[in-house]
């Protein structure tokens, strides 16, 4: 209000330094002209509740002192709560110029009702004591406006603080905007020694890498499969062929059942490590489907779907651990490695609760967990008991994963997936970044397929984090075609003494 009737010349009626004129002078009409238009201002500046406490007032000095008398009294509860905003004001999802205009509304409010002293000596002081107010006032702002930024910016500052002395506000608020468009910049650019590692290792692994990529890889053995030039992490023969390869694997998908036999007893005392393959007819893979299906470790679908794709059985010795809820008349250990799926990839889903997967390729780890109810979109419930971990990359891995083969999708909570990895998502038309909250790199991508949002992720690489995950289950009442390992041979396994031809030819060597 001051500033408006300053720049009118009329400042003169409000603060008493100008008398009213007689009736009967001059200048009395032309002081009521601008009484009168002072008025209007004040009425119209104010609001309606309070101008009907000041309407009837008949000269604009009045006006004054009755709303002077009622606000420009300190308020010291207005004092306490700019303070606490201004302690508590952190950036967050605004941006900085955001942030900074809001903080400085702040600042600006708090000096109107704390301004700085101004010396009132007759003779000016020279000591330097109000230089030292406004520059600790000027430091507070900076360290205030530094602390509620996000710590992406724990560089910048870190350099700012260094500076001696201080720049001014405005100085630091430029060079937080540097920094702030460098690292929306880096965002949006893909790490190249990333993607140069990963072509390293697909070039390799293609067998078409130099001469000395070559002898580096032949320096490696695999100790499934007893070969030079892998590890028993990325074998074929243990793992199977991963899925990325649609030719390779619509040719080479085979249901690898591994069991353990009384038959191959003596293999394991004598060191075998060789699996011993033998194919099968349709009808004798029918069977065994049913059998997989009677014991509820294949769903009906599944296994409708794989009868075409499975071509051998493997009996290999027996190395895993027992489940600890086995069943004392025996246990049956399945390998269900490269059912043919076609739902490889995943969906970036708002709506889901949680993680889950139809696809046990895709696990790294796997466990049991208590039964959760999980209801599909078609409005069925089915019972998920398992769960795991699934590893896209070094930086996008999702854990607590649910496993249900009979949902037929991949999903990706975003609300779990942002928790879980501190992350957030930026969705365009036909775009979709994931992008870490601390350095604010891309750690993901998707795109929008027939409206939906599907990751981009290295099938290689996840092939080569994926475990086949053995299933194991109690089996109490089996068909008559299941194999099951006899009672004889589980107190085999638990006395750990030789075989039973090893037994037999001691004995006559010692009656």
């Amino acid at each position: 209000m001051l500033r408006a009737l300053g720049a009118k010349n009329k400042i003169r009626f409000v603060d008493g330094s100008m008398e009213i004129p007689p009736i009967h002078d001059l200048n009395r009409v032309a002081w009521e002209r601008c009484n009168h238009l002072i008025i209007s201002w004040i009425l119209n500046s104010v609001t309606e509740l309070i101008a009907s406490t000041i309407v009837f007032h008949e000269t604009a000095i009045d006006a004054w002192q009755d709303l002077s008398e009622r606000f420009s009294k300190i308020d010291r509860v207005r004092i306490a709560s700019l303070r606490a905003s201004i302690n508590n004001l952190k950036q967050g999802s605004k941006s900085v110029l955001d942030y900074f205009i809001e903080m400085k509304a702040l600042w600006e409010e708090l000096n109107s009702h704390r301004p700085l002293p101004v010396c009132t000596c007759i003779h000016q002081c020279r000591c330097p004591a109000m230089q030292l107010v406004r520059n600790y006032r000027h430091e507070d702002q900076i360290l205030q406006f530094l602390q509620g930024l996000n710590d992406s910016f724990t560089i910048v500052k870190t350099q700012i603080l260094l500076l001696e002395p201080l720049p001014t506000i405005n100085k630091v608020y430029s060079l937080v905007v540097q920094e702030e468009s460098n690292l929306q910049t880096n965002a949006h650019v893909v790490d190249e020694s990333s993607s140069l590692i990963n072509a390293a290792q697909r070039y390799a692994s293609n067998g078409k890498g130099a001469a000395s990529s070559q002898s580096k890889n032949s320096n490696r053995q695999c100790t499934f499969c007893h070969r030079s030039g892998h590890t028993v992490d990325f074998c074929y023969q243990k793992h199977g062929h991963p899925s990325f390869n649609k030719t390779k694997s619509s040719v080479n998908a085979t249901n690898t059942a591994v069991v353990n036999d009384s038959s191959e007893m003596d293999n394991i005392d004598e060191g075998s490590s060789s699996s011993a393959s033998a194919s099968f007819s349709q009808e004798q893979f029918g069977q065994f489907m049913a059998m997989l299906q009677h014991a509820n470790l294949l769903p009906p679908s599944q296994a409708s779907t794989s009868s075409s794709n499975a071509n051998q059985i493997s009996v290999v010795p027996m190395t895993q651990g027992h489940s600890p809820h086995e069943s004392s008349s025996g246990i049956l250990l399945t390998h269900i490695n490269s059912l043919s799926v076609d739902n490889d990839f995943w969906l970036l889903d708002s709506g889901a609760n949680d993680h889950i997967c139809a696809t046990a390729q895709f696990f790294n780890t796997m466990y049991e967990i208590a039964p959760v109810h999980v209801k599909l979109p078609n409005g069925n419930h089915v019972i998920v008991h398992h769960a795991g971990n699934v590893t896209f990359s070094p930086t996008l891995h999702l854990k607590n994963v649910l496993y249900s083969p009979d949902f037929h999708l991949n999903l990706i909570s975003v609300s779990k997936l942002c928790k879980q990895l501190n992350c957030y998502l930026q969705f365009f038309d036909d775009k979709c970044f994931l992008q870490d909250k601390t350095n604010q790199r891309m750690i993901g991508l998707g795109s929008s397929v027939d409206g939906l949002y599907r990751l981009h992720y290295d099938k290689r690489f996840l092939a080569s984090q994926a475990t086949p995950q053995p299933l194991l289950r109690s089996i109490n009442t089996v068909d008559i075609n299941s194999i099951v390992i006899p009672k004889s041979a589980l107190w085999h396994f638990r006395l750990g003494h030789v075989s039973n031809k090893r037994l037999q030819l001691m004995s006559h060597l010692y009656p």
